[in-house]
């Protein structure tokens, strides 16, 4: 079987890797603008819907879309199965969620959210009408095209929420904003595949699709679950604003995920779908993806933990400051999940996504039990805490069942990861010390955040330089733009591979 040349890989990662660093630093520099407009409190009532309409939305595709990309003989009318299988589901929770808005309003004793929750509802349908388009662009590895629509559907989402959010409209700037950015998505998507429905429905290609996504379908409510609950127990016991300082340090804790990770793992799938009888590449593409995201995602968690205190209140207020202590330890969790969020998609890619399932069976109510006890314990950090622990003992576990999967050896994978972690974590220590200083100190706090920034990227990066680690290399080859800057030319010219 031919693969697709590593070369095309590479494009896809960095594509997709612009895309979400393009949004990444769009959704910060004018978050800042709508965190300044806004108050805490309409964030939190965003989260608030947010938990039932995203878990409704992991239910419509029925693991469909992944089963596409997993499975090497699909036909148009697998396509056009799926298509008008997600546009009957989307219409269904449409009218759910509008005619059912007043129960989420019960739920949280806040009758604001029926409002809401009306007009999140049409998203089901945008999202309905061009899955299946995403998935075969993805499918083809047409990274570059995907990257071009998303950018632009963030940056409608922007256009339309802050000068609502000027005039005024509250939560409500929010809502619009994420309205149009579907709805655009969805136009373009459409615009750019050659792809269109014919009308049949095949239940052949239901029954061949289903016998993975069924996997899929009941792993994604369980991890929607155990990545919400503590979402929904907050704002049920402690109240939208508490809900909103949470969220912050939540989203923040993310950034590697959003950013890097899923930049990586959105094109690992496939190429992981195309190889999953080839052990030796397999294990090649992992472990590779593994040293690259680690490069990243490790120096900015670690690093955002040491500056967390400058970080939120230099950039977002005074009004976070009940932010600071959440993020110091919800930024480590994020380096652990960096690397943990592979794991679903190389059980997926290999044709099991059973083992996720029975996973996630297990670990989602011992997470909602940990949830409550913390929070019975020590209140908000309690759930803090627990959450931490228990992600990192699950991942341990679930990485294990990888390795079994991919003939990995535990050795191998640490020498491929420890020197990043090594370094990440000394760079860290360094930063931490230094911002201790007297001069630093006094400095205001955004001050404070350029110059031990600046700080722990010279440290990080001398390190690797002045030690040859591959992982340098790994993360420049991904991105070979990085090897022509003025300061490093020399370098790779000198020692690259």
């Amino acid at each position: 079987m031919a693969y697709t040349s590593n070369d095309k890989i590479r494009s896809g990662g960095l594509w997709s890797f612009l895309q979400n660093s393009g949004n990444q630093i769009i959704g910060f520099l004018l978050g800042i603008i709508l965190a300044r407009l806004l108050m805490p409190e309409d964030f939190g009532m965003m989260a608030m819907v947010m938990v039932f309409i995203g878990f409704a939305g992991f239910l419509q595709q029925f693991g469909f879309n992944e089963a596409l990309i997993q499975n090497q003989n699909v036909n148009t009318r697998d396509y056009s199965t799926v298509f008008w299988f997600n546009t009957f589901t989307g219409i269904i929770l449409f009218c759910l969620f509008f005619f059912g808005s007043a129960t989420i309003g019960r739920i949280y004793d806040n009758p604001d959210l029926n409002i809401l929750t009306k007009y999140l509802a049409v998203n089901f349908l945008f999202n309905a009408l061009s899955s299946v388009q995403n998935t075969i662009l993805t499918k083809q590895f047409m990274f570059k095209n995907l990257a071009i629509i998303g950018l632009s559907a963030n940056l409608v989402m922007y256009a339309v929420a802050i000068p609502l959010a000027f005039a005024g409209y509250g939560v409500m700037a929010l809502v619009w904003g994420g309205i149009m950015q579907n709805l655009s998505k969805a136009v373009a998507l459409w615009v750019i595949s050659d792809w269109k429905p014919v009308f049949v429905f095949s239940r052949q290609s239901f029954k061949k699709l289903f016998r993975f996504g069924i996997f899929v379908f009941l792993q994604a409510p369980l991890g929607y679950i155990e990545r919400n609950i503590d979402t929904f127990m907050i704002g049920k016991l402690s109240g939208d604003a508490s809900l909103g300082l949470y969220n912050k340090a939540y989203q923040t804790m993310l950034l590697p995920i959003k950013n890097i990770s899923n930049s990586f793992r959105r094109v690992l799938y496939p190429a992981l779908s195309e190889a999953q009888n080839d052990n030796k590449r397999s294990q090649m593409l992992l472990l590779r993806m593994f040293r690259v995201v680690a490069f990243a995602s490790f120096p900015i968690m670690f690093g955002i933990s040491a500056v967390a205190e400058p970080f939120i209140i230099g950039i977002y207020g005074e009004n976070w400051a009940g932010t600071v202590p959440i993020l110091q330890i919800l930024a480590l969790v994020g380096a652990a999940q960096s690397i943990i969020t592979f794991v679903g998609t190389g059980y997926n890619a290999k044709g099991k996504p059973q083992i996720g399932l029975y996973l996630n069976l297990v670990k989602t109510p011992l997470l909602v039990v940990m949830f409550y006890l913390g929070y019975q314990i020590n209140g908000l950090m309690g759930m803090v805490y627990f959450y931490t622990f228990f992600t990192i003992l699950v991942g341990i576990v679930a990485l294990g069942f990888l390795f079994k999967l991919y003939d990995i050896k535990t050795s191998v994978f640490f020498a491929y990861l420890g020197p990043t972690f090594l370094c990440s974590t000394g760079m860290a220590f360094l930063v931490k010390l230094c911002s201790y200083a007297p001069f630093i100190v006094g400095l205001p706090y955004i001050l404070q955040l350029f110059v031990l920034s600046l700080f722990g990227f010279v440290i990080y990066v001398t390190a690797f330089m002045l030690l040859r680690l591959d992982a340098f290399f790994d993360f420049a080859n991904q991105i070979p733009v990085i090897k022509k800057l003025p300061l490093l030319k020399w370098y790779f010219r000198k020692y690259g591979e």
